[in-house]
């Protein structure tokens, strides 16, 4: 192939995506007189049964050629001392190209990210955006709204953490990785090297984690991985506040309780929604009874974003003639 004028060059036979060459040509030492020999080519009966047929190969030139360009293409034909009969008919030679994608983005996110005219919180096709987040056609989507900042929602900055506040009655830590915590007899991390261990202990405890966060008044949820492996006494307790306000409780007889793997819970958080700074804290209290313990895990803890939304028009009818 030659472009714009260039210097002629072989396509390499990995460009071939959809029906490839069939054989790479003996070598002249192996007695082959093809002036093509030791090179990847099409020869011998048709592959796909035993007599000849019209068959379209599909070879992708990213990287060799590109829109605009002016391709030469040149095909080598190449015959042994065997002298075979007629070679290979070639027809309908075509080059196109598709329009350049979007920027690469994370669609579905909840965030409008360049490129993209909607983001509903999915990547499916027929909600109004579509799959690379894009206003589907008869539809109107709007934005989607913005969560807030959590500093270090995963704990990945470890202990000591400038970002939660962390009190243990029992000087625990809280903020664990599994070489220095071990597993207990739970999942560790849900992502990540760190996560918050709260209770665990074998005598009595009362431990906080919390971090003070400004929430949005677009704000809805707040959400994060949540699992308990290990409970020992109902009295065991794990809750989670807002301004000193429980929002989220369980204790050692809940049935999420010696389960092992995180679940996602969500918090509505709307009322405190209004721009201001709140702190949110998680808070466990364990006895330690009989020395067994209670383990309560959290991980990825957020306020995310809300998704758009998409609708359409009253009067609006479907290509198959039914009103949605």
């Amino acid at each position: 192939m030659s472009v714009n004028g260039g210097q002629f060059f072989r396509i390499e036979a990995s460009a071939i995506e959809v029906r490839p060459y069939t054989a790479v040509l003996k070598e002249l030492l192996d007695l082959n007189s093809n002036p093509l020999e030791g090179e990847p080519a099409f020869t011998g009966p048709d592959p796909d049964g035993a007599a000849p047929a019209w068959g379209q190969s599909h070879i992708n030139l990213l990287g060799l050629a590109q829109p605009g360009d002016s391709v030469v293409l040149r095909l080598d034909f190449g015959i042994d001392a065997c002298f075979g009969e007629t070679g290979w008919y070639v027809d309908e030679v075509e080059f196109y190209y598709c329009e350049a994608e979007l920027a690469p983005s994370d669609c579905g996110n909840s965030v409008l990210d360049a490129g993209e005219t909607c983001d509903d919180g999915n990547n499916f096709v027929g909600d109004g955006c579509s799959n690379v987040c894009q206003v589907e056609p008869g539809w109107s989507c709007s934005d989607p709204l913005p969560g807030a900042d959590i500093n270090d929602p995963g704990f990945e900055a470890g202990p000591p953490n400038n970002d939660w506040i962390q009190s243990s009655s029992t000087a625990s830590m809280l903020i664990c990785n599994l070489e220095d915590c071990g597993n207990g007899l739970g999942s560790g991390p849900a992502e990540g090297d760190y996560w918050a261990w709260l209770g665990g202990a074998t005598e009595p405890e009362v431990a906080t984690l919390s971090q003070t966060v400004t929430i949005p008044d677009t704000a809805a949820n707040l959400v994060f991985n949540f699992e308990v492996p290990q409970c020992s006494v109902p009295e065991d307790t794990f809750e989670v506040k807002v301004d000193g306000v429980t929002e989220f409780f369980i204790d050692g007889a809940d049935s999420r309780c010696n389960k092992v793997g995180y679940q996602q819970e969500t918090i509505d958080i709307s009322s405190y929604a209004d721009g201001s700074p709140h702190t949110i804290a998680f808070h466990a209290e364990v006895t330690g009874a009989n020395g067994d313990v209670s383990n309560f895990f959290i991980d990825n803890v957020q306020i995310p974003p809300r998704p758009g939304s998409c609708i359409l028009p009253d009067g609006v009818i479907f290509a198959n003639g039914f009103e949605p």
